[in-house]
């Protein structure tokens, strides 16, 4: 089952409607900048970096993981990524991530 489906199976605390996080790109303060691929440290327009950014994850969480979170958005035949402890978005073709549901 990949990330997506788990989400969308979700259900917790009663609710149900849970998906993975979206990740706008471009993403003009990306570091690093590939035509309509924004990635690298500094990105703002996310979900992911609007948690880092504004509230510092890991001071309202705990156990959060060292690697990378999947998202919902999609590039080139590979899934955005978000990795906390830096900051850091990324894209992935395949690879083990961890998974950060989100309900609206």
């Amino acid at each position: 089952m990949d990330a997506n489906t788990w989400a969308s199976n979700l259900s917790l605390g009663g609710a149900a409607n849970w998906r993975l996080p979206i990740i706008n790109s471009p993403d003009s303060e990306c570091s690093i900048q590939n035509g309509n691929i924004s990635y690298g440290t500094g990105c703002e327009t996310s979900e992911f970096s609007s948690l880092y950014n504004t509230t510092i994850a890991s001071l309202i969480f705990s156990n959060i993981q060292t690697g990378y979170y999947w998202s919902d958005t999609t590039a080139e035949n590979a899934f955005f990524t978000y990795r906390f402890i830096i900051g850091h978005q990324g894209f992935a073709g395949t690879a083990e991530n961890f998974a950060w549901p989100v309900h609206d």
